[in-house]
């Protein structure tokens, strides 16, 4: 009997040690690729240890395929920042150390049709992503401020403050949609922000929470679901976003096949003022898109031959990021480009 005490012991210690994120592991960094499913939407379940997240009956859009890339750089719309991720024309602007992860703004966009807000966020004040090292019970409040812009029932733009909460609130068991797909050891991570803005037509407040599913070891959550609630003199939308790891378990820094691909591009001129050249070994079909650092799509161009003429003449002076994808939409390279006339 006392030997198998000391057995159970011995796994909740290793448990302990082994449940946590750190910023060596899972902070984005340059180079980071990974690619996500749509799902439907699903509840999160309980909080707590030795959970169950039985995720394995919920519905998966195979066709809906979102692909995600980061890029180091210093972008001064976004002070403090030192790292976007990109998916799309959505950017997230963020920095760490081994202290914290901290998130200083991008695209957001909640609901769809006459009541759907459509903007951006620049925190002046941070939100904490996540307190490093990170286990069970590990939490942290931040209080956030900064400036909103709206585009979207009606273009306008004004200022916010609130709160941010993370907490790891649960360990356990994640089961995805396969086989092979039963995970141990995950943390389960709860980040809540609540936004209240003022804007010169009017105020309104907008409430941020995701869940994310950790297996430890792993760079990424292997499952996300965001909620994103917005009260404004419109009315209330709500919107549940739900998305799983394309191929759970092998996910990784530049594991793709076609990311090898990235280091036989060339880039140049670069800054640029009137035309820059995307030349590569691949004679295949590729399309270059580029985005300004607020994530909008400015310029997109395809290749029958893997190189790219761009004309960036046009182009307000200033940084600017870009993708270049495969017809199976797969990131060959991305990147920042300047713009100097």
């Amino acid at each position: 009997m006392k030997t198998l005490y000391i057995s159970i012991l011995s796994g909740l210690f290793t448990f302990s040690l082994s449940a946590q994120l750190t910023q060596a592991i899972n902070a984005p960094a340059p180079g980071d690729y990974r690619q996500m499913y749509r799902c439907d939407t699903v509840s999160p379940g309980n909080s707590g240890s030795g959970q169950v997240w039985d995720f394995s009956a919920i519905s998966t859009h195979s066709s809906i395929v979102l692909t995600y890339s980061t890029i180091p750089g210093t972008f001064t719309d976004f002070p403090g920042s030192t790292i976007a991720a990109i998916t799309g024309t959505d950017a997230s602007y963020y920095d760490s150390d081994v202290n914290s992860l901290r998130f200083y703004g991008g695209n957001f966009g909640v609901g769809s049709g006459f009541t759907a807000v459509v903007g951006g966020l620049v925190y002046t004040s941070s939100a904490i992503r996540a307190a490093y090292p990170m286990s069970f019970n590990t939490s942290s409040t931040s209080a956030i401020a900064g400036s909103i812009v709206v585009t979207s029932p009606i273009s306008t733009s004004g200022t916010f403050t609130g709160t941010s909460h993370v907490i790891a609130d649960g360990t356990g068991t994640l089961i995805l949609p396969g086989s092979g797909n039963t995970f141990t050891n995950v943390l389960r991570v709860v980040t809540s922000q609540t936004v209240d803005f003022t804007t010169q037509i009017s105020d309104g407040k907008v409430i941020l929470q995701d869940f994310d599913y950790y297996v430890i070891g792993s760079k990424f959550p292997f499952i996300s679901i965001a909620t994103a609630t917005a009260n404004t003199a419109l009315g209330n939308t709500t919107q549940t976003i739900v998305t799983r790891d394309k191929s759970p378990g092998v996910t990784a820094i530049q594991t793709n096949g076609s990311i090898s691909n990235a280091s036989f591009w060339n880039v140049y001129p670069n800054p640029a003022n009137t035309y820059v050249n995307f030349s590569s070994t691949t004679n295949s079909v590729v399309k270059l898109s580029v985005f300004d650092i607020t994530g909008k799509l400015v310029a997109e161009q395809n290749s029958q031959d893997g190189n790219i003429k761009l004309e960036v003449s046009g182009l307000s002076q200033g940084l600017y990021l870009y993708k270049i994808q495969d017809a199976n939409q797969s990131v060959l390279k991305s990147g920042k480009l300047t713009v100097s006339h």
